[in-house]
């Protein structure tokens, strides 16, 4: 007698090391990734800062956690349930645009988480949501939820599905403001070369629109800081606008049209 069965995929926790590490090439591009993401969400201001110290190596620096901080509309609780803890959402292909200034959304589709795992093992984030028109209603929207992902957790045998992170939330001061903070530690990479952070300076500096090519002119600002061990002491902070990628061409052409 012929038995009809169904079978259905399961995932073990072991693709967890397959995560980041073969989908985001080096550190620098994982930074970058979760700068996109900060501009996705519509931030003003992005904080990105490399905490460590000299190696004994004078060309690399010892990275022990790297954060990046913005002040853009952040998660909610639903949020972190459906799409941080949801990998390879279809959010970015549903909406291409961002819901507050209509920036064209620029982050790769899930590479945030990706991004984070490449760079460390412990992701520690920290969200204080804002509304925004059309946005879902969530008891949230007021509080601080602050969630801990262990990646060192997802051991080769369990079901990827089962292991929980935990999180809180936190009632929050409006005056406090609003925006995503995410703290990568156990990192791992931790030796970095001076080349390699300014090679990420020169990166972030690249992903600031020159004004000339906004399409709302001064209405839309986006500035990104960096603070880190092995940049002198005019390359910290935030990156200015001639450090773009307009203002770093070999040579620029101005035109003048004439129309009768």
């Amino acid at each position: 007698m012929t038995q009809y069965v169904e079978y259905s995929h399961d995932v073990d926790a072991k693709h967890a090391s397959n995560i980041g590490e073969e989908s985001v090439s080096n550190p620098v591009q994982a930074v970058k990734e979760l700068v996109k993401n900060a501009y996705d969400a519509d931030a003003e201001n992005v904080w990105v800062e490399l905490v460590g110290h000299d190696a004994q190596d004078v060309s690399l620096k010892e990275i022990t956690k790297i954060t990046v901080r913005d002040d853009g509309y952040a998660m909610t609780d639903e949020d972190f349930k459906t799409k941080f803890f949801r990998i390879g959402t279809k959010d970015k292909i549903d909406r291409p645009s961002s819901p507050i200034h209509g920036r064209r959304v620029v982050g790769e589709k899930g590479m945030g988480h990706y991004a984070a795992k490449r760079l460390g093992s412990v992701i520690k984030a920290t969200s204080s949501p804002i509304d925004y028109e059309g946005r879902e209603a969530s008891q949230s929207m007021d509080k601080t939820i602050t969630v801990t992902l262990d990646w060192r957790e997802f051991k080769p045998g369990l079901d990827f599905t089962e292991i929980k992170s935990k999180g809180e939330i936190a009632e929050r001061n409006l005056d406090q403001g609003h925006g995503l903070l995410l703290e990568i530690s156990e990192l791992t990479d931790t030796k970095w070369s001076v080349d390699d952070i300014r090679q990420l300076r020169i990166d972030l500096a690249m992903m600031i629109m020159p004004k000339e090519l906004r399409d709302k002119g001064d209405d839309d600002n986006f500035t990104i800081s960096i603070t880190a061990p092995g940049l002198p002491d005019d390359e910290q902070g935030p990156i200015s606008e001639d450090s773009t990628g307009l203002n770093m061409a070999l040579f620029k052409l101005t035109a003048t049209a004439t129309y009768d």
